[in-house]
Order: C-alpha cells, then structure tokens, then sequence
C-alpha cells in the first residue's frame, strides 16, 4: 500500500481517525499498520507515538497545501530515542514536505543527528541551519538573551 497524497510515494504504515465524542469533542485514534494493512500494537511505544505525532501534523498542514492555512511546522528533539533508520526514514519525510513549500522548523542535539557513512557527510547544508545555540555568549541563545 502506498499514500494517496499527492507528491509523495511513501508506504502506508499508520492509520489515523478522528471523530467525536459524545460530548462532541474530537477525539483521535492512530494504529500502527503492517506489510498487510493490518493494525499492530507498536503504537503502544513512546517511539512510534512521537513518530505517529510527527505525521498527524503533517498530514493536516499537507490536507491544506496551496490553501489559506500555516505551512509551517515545528517540533523539538525530534530524533530523540529514534533509531537511525527511523532518523533517516523521517529526515526524507520531512525534506519531501519541505519540496512541497511546508516549512519544518525542527530542533535537535548534535548527538542525535543521524549517522552517515562518511564522517565528512553532513546531515543538513548550512543554508539549512538557521540558528545552532550554545552557552558560550548571547549569540548562541534564542532571542539573543543575556546570561541570568
């Protein structure tokens, strides 16, 4: 199985629901699927929730695409507890959204970048980097902040 989004290629691997409640507050669902379409119990895990997360947010902004909507995401420490694969897995996702004109604003410890074959290989080009934070002066702090 494959998406039906238009511009991506990608295998259908989850399954999200939304609906209302009784009280009609919306209430979501997501299961994660296998080779054969069938829901498993890995959406049970920290991982694939954050993953499942991740995807929902960006299967909205993608739903409104040349609309009146944001076409910006952000997430933090979005590669925290992920393993490579999967690292490089959402990296695509994320770059294929961005080719598409959603703009994803992703935050990261140089840890957990995913590992390349090559150590020279770079993760993102430096156009791709808008601000790296340190402790070392204002200029690595967010909104250029004064020490406390």
């Amino acid at each position: 199985m494959h998406s039906n989004v238009p511009g991506l290629d990608l295998p259908l691997v989850a399954r999200f629901s939304v609906s209302p409640n009784q009280w009609g507050h919306l209430e979501f669902t997501a299961e994660i699927l296998d080779e054969s379409g069938n829901a498993t119990s890995a959406d049970l895990g920290h991982t694939y929730r954050k993953l499942l997360c991740n995807a929902f947010d960006l299967a909205v902004i993608h739903a409104h695409v040349g609309g009146r909507f944001p076409h910006f995401e952000s997430h933090e420490g979005v590669f925290e507890s992920l393993d490579d694969r999967k690292k490089n897995n959402l990296l695509t996702v994320i770059r294929q959204h961005a080719d598409l004109g959603i703009q994803i604003i992703i935050t990261l410890i140089d840890s957990d970048f995913p590992n390349r074959e090559r150590r020279d290989e770079r993760v993102f080009d430096d156009d791709k980097i808008i601000l790296s934070l340190h402790d070392e002066n204002e200029q690595g702090r967010p909104f250029k902040t004064k020490a406390w």
